[in-house]
């Protein structure tokens, strides 16, 4: 009983308190947050996350630390542009904040501003950026003079010295010039979260992150950020610099648009990258092209926008990839997909239906032609010239696939009469011409 009483007794002096033990301490009501900001800190970063301005310049000018870091790693300018506080991340940016500073994955802030497609913060850490280089440059030339007139003062009086106290057979220790200081091993091997404050804040647009490899170029790609695109290309982005996550084949930013959010953006990407001498011929170990690639994924629109601006995508559009069956041109891989809007662009930019020896690698490669596979192809013209309907039965199925080709006759290599009225029809073929009859 007297066991019973007492533990009531704890309850009611001290509820949800275990204070015999001290386990455990649960917070009352509105003290949750103290665990994760300490009192100013909690402050400044919810008006941050508030854009609340005026709070956040009252408290800048009361000397809070715009640098420093919430219990998750976040400085004041991450929280700005993860919570799209667009006047809040300037006004940070004019205070000083360091736009290096990382996140454990390895984004800076203009990595995050890129991803959430904030072309004014990007123009913004881009000028505060260029302004900071010119003043580290102007501060480095100032200490190298003022090295140089200490070092030659220096030995101006050692000189002085030796015609007034020493004998001629004395040698002069003239004093080296100064070297900057170079960081010791454990210097170099501390966190690499702890902010350099020495080192100038000078961002380095093609910097990738840890976690993925991406640059911010990357991340605007892959978000469609079409604007931002454009910006960080003006500001000296690699276009052909692709990213290296480990565990990962490289993927160049042409690559990238593949997985653009909206493929209307993608293509606006890709023209951009273009026009910065992107490279979309370039080839892995097996021939296989970035162009090849973007057809292979069944981008229509991206595909015609190279293929219109692009001419090392034109000088690509019928060179082969290896594959486990021999090689593989761009319009069979667009045949085998089913991706016929693909294969109208293809066509109608001059691709090649019919292959022959001298188009291989080499001499000798097996190589797959369009109707591998069917067991019949059948190249139908519509009415007024409009194009060409074309049916093919695949072996392993029992229906039929009839889709329009929106390219014009004189497109098609195959036929060359504009009034074809005979359907024309090519039996199974492999590592030779398939055969095809039609009357004019």
């Amino acid at each position: 009983m007297s066991l019973i009483t007492s533990v009531d007794r704890f309850i009611e002096e001290d509820p949800g308190r275990q204070s015999i033990s001290g386990s455990f301490n649960p917070v009352d009501e509105g003290e949750w947050c103290e665990s994760a900001y300490i009192q100013a800190t909690a402050k400044f970063f919810g008006a941050i996350s508030m854009n609340d301005t005026v709070i956040i310049t009252q408290m800048i000018e009361d000397g809070v630390d715009v640098n420093g870091r919430d219990h998750v790693g976040r400085t004041p300018l991450h929280v700005a542009i993860l919570s799209t506080s667009i006047d809040s991340a300037n006004a940070l940016i004019d205070a000083g904040a360091r736009m290096t500073a990382r996140l454990v994955g390895g984004r800076t802030s203009l990595h995050l501003a890129a991803q959430m497609g904030q072309t004014s913060v990007v123009e913004k850490m881009l000028a505060r950026s260029a302004y900071n280089a010119e003043k580290s440059a102007e501060e480095k030339r100032k200490a190298e003079e003022a090295a140089r007139a200490e070092d030659l003062e220096s030995v101006e009086r050692v000189r002085m010295s030796s015609e007034d106290d020493w004998s001629s057979e004395e040698t002069v220790d003239i004093k080296p010039a100064r070297k900057a200081p170079t960081k010791t091993d454990a210097e170099q091997d501390a966190d690499s979260l702890e902010d350099d404050k020495e080192e100038p804040d000078i961002l380095d647009v093609s910097i990738p992150d840890w976690d993925f490899g991406l640059t911010a170029l990357g991340y605007a790609i892959l978000f469609g950020s079409v604007e931002v695109v454009g910006v960080l290309l003006a500001a000296g982005a690699d276009p052909n610099v692709a990213t290296h996550a480990k565990g990962t084949n490289p993927l160049h930013p042409l690559i990238l648009t593949i997985y653009t959010q909206g493929e209307e953006h993608a293509a606006k990407i890709a023209e951009n990258l273009v026009a910065s001498q992107a490279i979309s011929s370039t080839a892995d170990g097996n021939r296989l092209t970035i162009f090849h690639r973007i057809v292979i994924a069944n981008k229509a629109k991206i595909v015609a926008s190279l293929l219109a601006r692009d001419q090392n995508a034109k000088k690509v559009l019928d060179i082969p990839a290896h594959s486990r069956y021999g090689v593989v041109f761009p319009v069979v891989s667009s045949i085998l997909a089913g991706d016929y809007a693909t294969l109208s662009v293809l066509l109608s930019h001059g691709a090649k239906l019919v292959y022959s020896p001298e188009d291989l690698p080499r001499p000798g490669v097996p190589y797959v032609w369009p109707c591998i596979y069917s067991t019949e192809v059948l190249i139908v013209p519509l009415p007024g010239g409009l194009g060409l309907a074309f049916i093919c039965r695949l072996k392993s199925h029992s229906f039929s696939v009839t889709k329009l080709f929106l390219c014009w006759l004189h497109s098609v290599q195959l036929l060359t009469c504009p009034s074809i009225h005979h359907v024309s029809r090519a039996s199974p073929c492999y590592n030779g011409h398939p055969r095809f009859s039609k009357t004019c």
